[in-house]
């Protein structure tokens, strides 16, 4: 008998989901009825079982019928983009296309020509319910008991589990051939692609599509497949027997599978880290920081891209993970530095206070924030959701050895969108008010990993004009001070040194950086003796 795994793809779709604020207007109508009445009218209007979704069209939906505005219904497709899985060539020629783009009329002409898969879309549109859903998973139904463990501090992806499974059969009508609350539905094999932007499968093992899945030869039966079409009733029914948590998810990660040999896991009083990266299939890869504190933490550059990291509860912990990611989440850290290296779809930062990240990210998304400084490079606008103060916004600064390379496969640097957020609170405490501000370009600076010495510091990613002008300045000035330094006899130079030491030493105190120095130099030895 084949072993069949079924699971919701939690790490790609729970950081796009937009949180609505205190005053719930965001997603207030996305609910299944209206979605229902939406993929009707594409499929009439478009004549087809699979139709493509024009963003003209989507934006008089959005704005006419659910009450949306103009930047929020180009927010959500922006996102659907992000998560979905595209080629490289497909990202570069994207990329290439908006770094063409000169003034706001041609942005507006882009932007009509957007088309979408309809139906993966409107189910995208579905999850945005999930943080708000009243349903809960009761076990005794009969489905298969997977509650979290007692104690678990990963329940959020329970929790996303059971709104997959109490909606199952609301995902099956949105994508069926007469979109309606009516058990005879029939999807058809095209439009059961959709599902795999919502559910990962597994066979005897080996990760498929949810089309390869259904349609092998001992599950055609029990799926009700006949004339090319199945069963909402039949399918709904099996999907529900089927559904479980991620095999390769956080919760599997630290609650089941942490005493597993060949699982890279660190757990002692000063945090947990952890990956499957030796196990995990390629798109099911994952990274997990969880309350690490006083700490330096590298995760050295791979060749190959790591699905997913969770860095959650750190302070104090300066983090670099040059390794690209599809997607990072950043909860809940205090007084962090953390550098990353290229993000492909989406960067989330929430519930942090006086943190510090430096990267490179195809969609960043932040709510929640105070105190923090983002050095960003993003093609796409930055969106601040509810209750962020006091932002500070600038250009990436980023430099290490693996960069160049990287942003070469991952091209992030067309074009950068660093200064030009989306605010979309509608919290009428926060109206206006501005809760970021671009850094002054006198206090910028490139900021090296200290794990090695790249040779030269120029950046292989272009700055706007006064950032240019600032390090510029900075170059000068030391060139003056070397140059200065020169004339000085042994005596003032003696003088000098013992001014610059008590001055330096000084700042490590003050900055409380004299512990991450002694964790530095212990990392250099350990990457020099591993190296040997």
């Amino acid at each position: 008998m084949q072993r069949v795994v079924v699971w919701p793809r939690y790490e790609l779709l729970t950081p796009l989901i937009l949180h609505k604020p205190p005053s719930g207007l965001l997603c207030s109508r996305l609910t299944h009825p209206h979605l229902i009445k939406f993929s009707a009218y594409i499929r009439a209007k478009t004549k087809s079982t699979r139709p493509l979704l024009n963003y003209t069209i989507w934006l008089h939906v959005a704005t006419s019928k659910l009450s949306m505005d103009e930047e929020t219904a180009w927010l959500y497709i922006d996102c659907y983009e992000a998560a979905r899985e595209v080629t490289r060539e497909e990202r570069a020629e994207q990329q290439q296309r908006l770094a063409s783009l000169q003034s706001g009329e041609e942005l507006i002409e882009y932007r009509k020509d957007v088309c979408v898969d309809a139906l993966s879309f409107i189910l995208y549109l579905y999850t945005q319910n999930a943080p708000y859903s009243g349903r809960t998973f009761v076990p005794d139904t009969g489905w298969p008991e997977q509650s979290p463990r007692e104690g678990t501090r990963f329940d959020e992806e329970y929790q996303f589990l059971n709104f997959i499974r109490t909606g199952v059969k609301d995902i099956l009508q949105l994508i069926s051939e007469v979109p309606a609350r009516d058990n005879e539905s029939q999807i058809t094999i095209e439009c059961i692609d959709c599902l795999d932007l919502v559910l990962s499968c597994s066979l005897d093992g080996r990760v498929v599509s949810i089309r390869e899945l259904l349609l092998s030869s001992s599950l055609r039966h029990d799926c009700d497949f006949s004339n090319n079409t199945f069963s909402v009733k039949t399918l709904s029914s099996w999907l529900l027997q089927h559904l479980s948590i991620s095999p390769y998810g956080v919760s599997s990660i630290m609650n089941g599978h942490r005493d597993h040999t060949n699982y890279y896991y660190r757990s002692s009083h000063r945090g947990r880290v952890c990956g499957n990266y030796s196990i995990a299939p390629l798109g099911h890869q994952i990274t997990v920081l969880d309350q690490v504190p006083i700490q330096t933490i590298l995760l050295e550059a791979r060749d190959t891209q790591i699905s997913y990291a969770f860095i959650r509860k750190c302070r104090d912990t300066n983090i670099s993970l040059l390794t690209p990611h599809r997607t990072v989440v950043i909860e809940r850290c205090y007084e962090c530095d953390i550098c990353l290296a290229p993000v492909d779809s989406c960067l989330v930062i929430k519930k942090c206070e006086n943190v510090t990240v430096r990267c490179f990210a195809r969609k960043v998304v932040l709510f929640s924030l105070k105190g923090c400084k983002l050095y960003i490079n993003t093609p796409t606008q930055p969106v601040f959701l509810y209750n962020n103060s006091n932002v500070q916004l600038s250009p990436a600064n980023l430099h290490y050895p693996a960069i160049e390379k990287q942003l070469t496969t991952y091209p992030m640097c067309g074009i950068n969108l660093w200064d030009y957020p989306t605010l979309l609170s509608t919290d009428t405490s926060q109206i206006g008010a501005t809760p970021y501000k671009l850094i002054d370009p006198i206090s910028f600076s490139v900021h090296l990993t200290p794990f090695s010495n790249p040779g030269k510091l120029s950046l292989p990613y272009p700055l706007p004009r006064n950032f240019r002008e600032a390090l510029a300045d900075q170059k000068n000035g030391m060139k003056e001070w070397h140059e200065l330094e020169g004339t000085l006899n042994s005596s003032e130079e003696l003088v000098l040194k013992q001014a610059l030491d008590e001055g330096f030493n000084e700042y490590l105190s003050t900055e409380k950086l004299s512990q991450n120095i002694q964790q530095v130099f212990a990392i250099i030895d350990k990457h020099s003796s591993d190296h040997s």
